[in-house]
């Protein structure tokens, strides 16, 4: 995204307009889904699931919260994906809204697969 002024015959541009984080969202969910997850938008808290239904992603407030399960970390041990056991993925060190919607998915994908120590 871009933007530019014409001032007295001069055209400026904008070097790097920030996505808003729907816009960062949005794009992140629709590659998920090219890459067969399971997304759930129009939701309270949109969500999407891998396609092993073992990884569930939800996106709230500017974060992204993880659940996973048979997983002591990430889930509460019932096997089902309860937002209120999700664990933040982004902890507050990601922006979405600066980082390509691919370079985020490619560091999901590897989140998701880490095993925690």
């Amino acid at each position: 995204m871009t933007n530019t002024l014409k001032y007295h015959g001069v055209v400026y541009q904008a070097i790097a307009t920030t996505r808003t984080y729907v816009e960062a969202k949005n794009e992140i969910l629709k590659l998920l889904q090219s890459k067969g997850w399971q997304v759930k938008s129009g939701l309270k808290i949109e969500h999407a699931t891998s396609p092993d239904g073992n990884v569930r992603l939800w996106f709230k407030a500017q974060s992204i919260y993880m659940t996973k399960l048979n997983d002591p970390v990430y889930s509460g041990g019932n096997g089902r994906h309860n937002f209120g056991d999700a664990r933040s993925l982004t902890g507050g060190y990601v922006d979405i809204r600066k980082e390509p919607a691919d370079k985020i998915v490619a560091w999901i994908e590897r989140a998701v697969t880490e095993k925690p120590t």
